[in-house]
């Protein structure tokens, strides 16, 4: 299992109640990827959700310049 990292923005919540959030969460990968939540389920939703892996092409394309072609 690989670790991922995710960016959090929070841009309204109620403070009655917890549940009540409303952001974007960004995965950071190659390219980033991001989700909208409505409500702490939903932001619980997306950071189970594993991830589809980075595809290989981009670590393809930086060989290829690191070897000069």
């Amino acid at each position: 299992m690989s670790t991922e990292s995710y960016i959090v923005r929070i841009y309204r919540r109620d403070p009655r109640e917890r549940t009540k959030v409303v952001g974007v969460v960004e995965i950071v990968a190659e390219p980033p990827v991001a989700h909208g939540f409505r409500s702490a389920e939903e932001l619980q939703a997306i950071l189970l959700k594993p991830s589809v892996a980075p595809s290989d092409a981009g670590a393809k394309k930086r060989r290829r310049k690191a070897d000069g072609e």
